[in-house]
């Protein structure tokens, strides 16, 4: 190897080490990453993830040095720790204001290595990383799972209707209450997303699907199509730029029966008699002719089917006798369901799982933001004098007659809004972003309507900004028994007042889980289930709270497999990732799902987006330069065991040692030198710890050592092909996902009646 001095060295591995830092968002999915300095070539291979705790991530990550003008390799290992940075509409990671905790490189002297660590704590701060959320995800230990009982959440099955006709589910929430369209002698139903008229002079009730009007004289039974279409519904859609069309000759193709429910309610729906095909390698069967999960266990001759996350069994699809059950209690053969299965979707709703720990770890990983504290700024608008409730347990009082989610904590008003906490002195305001909220909202239990406010938290702040973060929980993304599910299962009584206000929905729109992008509903049933929800928002915008701060995300759901579509023909194919669309939409614009990204005023940074905070609008410049930053041609083939030794994987699926030239440490057995993190008392710093190498490979001891390491770089190997699989299945898919943003409109009025909880 060419001779350098210490100054020279150091000077290399500073460059080298500091230019690596520079990629950001440049070829992601990619693994080795080289730059080329004045001095050599450094080329980082992919990161092992070694802890993520809320906002920090410790890593670890394999390197090589190529000095110029000199063929010869140096291998070495650095770990270090950063705040992250989440974008999950680009599911991606950005590593900010690293800190290098230990570096290992072979014949360099400590003092000199401790030497160069000085000068790189000192300057990496200014640089950021970014990685592919799946190279976190796969990387993290699936095994060290939370508390599996982490929610107590309400399984209560809701009423499960099936049938085997096109039909359509009109919910309510609670008995139906009507406003009267100015102008006009009709009334419209406040309390559902659904578009239903009530005509008293005709003593007939309207309902409008997609492009067709029902009529019924009972509200809940009897609905029929009409085939000539009043005037006076013709000009509601001439006035909300409707297309009014008669639909007579249409009804092959409609549904045929309409239920409408005022309680939680679920349609399953089989596109005639139920058809049935085999999983393979198992005792189960799965219903081909629906887009529900419906599978049955032979065995014990039970159905199964799988809603907002949660699994319900029958003896009978048909008697609505469903019985909750637990995730970690399913049939053995639940588990064995195949990767390439037309119904492997569900893998992520069965304990143990790869999917399911996956779907667990993604709730731990917060989307991350910074917010400017002189701009960011909530309006609080209340139905009359600000109305409290106490929560029960508690000395907490939350507001009822807002859409807001507004706490009393101790004298001071806390508002949780779009994944930002503010607080004032007044129920009404000035409200200035907060730097704390008090710990007592972790208490908050789930049967109150703003239980998710607990999954936004605050993770530091200077005088200028403050760093935030929201997990899936609040979006109703919660955990039980090592799966996910939607919503908390209770029923939240919405306000009824001058206003109508929503709150949170768990059962009755089709949800389904997404791996890439969370939740998305759907309607089960032979129509395009979104078409029926009022798309003018001019009477239901105010039904925002029910979906959730994302809004509503409608989807055509379908995994990608190898086996038969599962599923209606006459159905659009459905789509590996929910579109996002915010019911009422009328334009193609793009929204993100991350709340930060929406133009909110006061969010600088979130992601790889930086924003004005005044405007909330993306600003066009980057600050640091992407210069010299490319894919390496090397094979991502480099791994390092927990001491930082470095191991190369070969063809014939063997491990081998990677030594540098005159090493004077025998990478192939126990280093001498190791850094480990000192978990006792959990500080910062690094320790060595000293081992005895055994020269006899064959002794006991030393072959079950090179065993568990051969199982470590396995587990490594397996992980990095699942997230390299990952993360090509979402560039592939992403140019079809379509969005659309929220329109404001008129807000339902209706006068007394006060807020009671059911």
């Amino acid at each position: 190897m060419q001779s350098l001095s210490r100054k020279q060295y150091s000077a290399f591995l500073l460059l080298a080490v500091l230019s690596l830092f520079l990629l950001k968002g440049e070829s992601i999915s990619s693994w080795p990453r080289e730059v080329t300095t004045e001095s050599g070539k450094i080329t980082l291979f992919q990161p092992e993830i070694e802890s993520l705790s809320n906002d920090t991530i410790e890593c670890r990550s394999a390197v090589i040095f190529e000095m110029k003008n000199d063929t010869t390799q140096l291998f070495g290992a650095i770990w270090y720790k950063s705040l992250i940075s989440t974008d999950r509409d680009e599911r991606t990671v950005t590593l900010l204001d690293i800190q290098v905790l230990a570096n290992k490189f072979p014949n360099v002297e400590e003092a000199e290595v401790q030497k160069i660590n000085a000068y790189i704590v000192k300057e990496l701060p200014q640089w950021e990383l970014t990685l592919s959320l799946d190279d976190i995800l796969t990387s993290l230990k699936l095994g060290e799972q939370a508390d599996k009982n982490s929610e107590k959440l309400k399984n209560d099955p809701p009423e499960i209707i099936f049938t085997t006709a096109p039909t359509a589910l009109i919910l309510v929430n609670g008995e139906p209450i009507y406003q009267k369209i100015d102008n006009t002698d009709l009334e419209y139903v406040i309390n559902s997303p659904f578009f239903i008229l009530r005509d008293s002079k005709a003593n007939l009730f309207y309902l409008k699907g997609g492009e067709t009007w029902y009529s019924s004289s009972g509200f809940y039974v009897g609905w029929e199509i009409v085939k000539n279409v009043p005037q006076k519904l013709l000009a509601l859609e001439s006035s909300s730029d409707s297309k009014a069309i008669v639909t007579e000759g249409h009804s092959e193709t409609l549904p045929t029966q309409i239920f409408v429910r005022t309680h939680p309610t679920e349609l399953l729906v089989s596109n005639g008699t139920p058809q049935y095909a085999s999983v393979e390698n198992t005792s189960l069967l799965y219903m081909t002719n629906t887009d529900d999960d419906i599978l049955m266990d032979i065995n014990a001759q039970e159905y199964y089917t799988l809603i907002s996350g949660r699994w319900y069994k029958s003896k009978n699809l048909s008697s609505n006798r469903w019985r909750f059950v637990s995730p970690d209690s399913l049939p053995a053969d639940f588990s064995k369901i195949p990767e390439k299965s037309p119904v492997s979707d569900v893998r992520a709703s069965v304990a143990g799982t790869q999917e399911s720990k996956e779907a667990v770890l993604e709730t731990k990983i917060p989307q991350t933001a910074t917010i400017d504290r002189t701009s960011a700024t909530v309006d609080v608008v209340y139905d009359g004098d600000p109305s409290f409730r106490r929560i029960k347990g508690t000395q907490m009082l939350y507001a009822i007659n807002t859409e807001k989610a507004v706490l009393w904590i101790d004298g001071v008003y806390y508002c949780c809004d779009n994944g930002v906490w503010f607080k004032s002195n007044q129920a009404t305001g000035p409200w200035m972003v907060a730097t704390s909220v008090p710990p007592e909202v972790m208490t908050i239990p789930p049967e109150y309507p703003i239980y998710n406010v607990k999954y936004v938290i605050i993770f530091d702040y200077t005088p200028q900004t403050v760093r935030v973060g929201y997990f899936p929980g609040y979006e109703y993304s919660y955990v039980y028994r090592g799966c996910v599910y939607y919503g908390t299962g209770y029923s939240y009584y919405p306000w009824y007042g001058h206003y109508y206000y929503a709150r949170p929905i768990t059962y009755g729109y089709g949800v389904h889980y997404n791996s890439y992008y969370g939740w998305g509903f759907s309607f089960g049933s032979y129509y395009d289930g979104y078409d029926w929800i009022d798309q003018d928002r001019r009477y239901h915008s105010d039904h925002r709270g029910a979906w959730g701060p994302r809004g509503y995300r409608h989807t055509q759901y379908q995994p990608e497999t190898s086996g038969p579509h599962r599923g209606f023909q006459k159905q659009k194919p459905r789509i590996p990732r929910p579109d996002l669309i915010i019911a009422g939409s009328k334009t193609d614009k793009v929204i993100a799902n991350n709340l930060y990204s929406r133009g909110n005023k006061g969010v600088t940074q979130s992601g790889n987006r930086k924003f004005d905070p005044r405007t909330g609008k993306q600003k066009q410049d980057r600050i640091f330069t992407k210069k010299q930053i490319q894919p390496s041609k090397r094979s991502n083939d480099l791994f390092l065991d927990h001491s930082g030794s470095v191991y190369k994987h070969q063809n014939n699926g063997t491990w081998e040692p990677q030594e540098n030239q005159n090493s004077r440490m025998q990478l192939d057995l126990p280093p001498k030198d190791r850094y480990e993190k000192d978990k006792k008392n959990q500080s910062e710093t690094w320790k060595r710890e000293n081992f005895r190498t055994n020269e006899n490979n064959n002794n006991p001891q030393e072959k079950e050592r090179r065993s568990q390491i051969g199982k470590d770089l396995n587990v490594q190997l397996n992980s990095r092909e699942r997230s390299k699989e990952r993360s090509q299945t979402f560039e592939t898919k992403k140019e079809q996902y379509q969005y659309s943003p929220p329109q404001k409109g008129s807000i339902g009025k209706k006068s007394g009646k006060d807020d009671k909880d059911r």
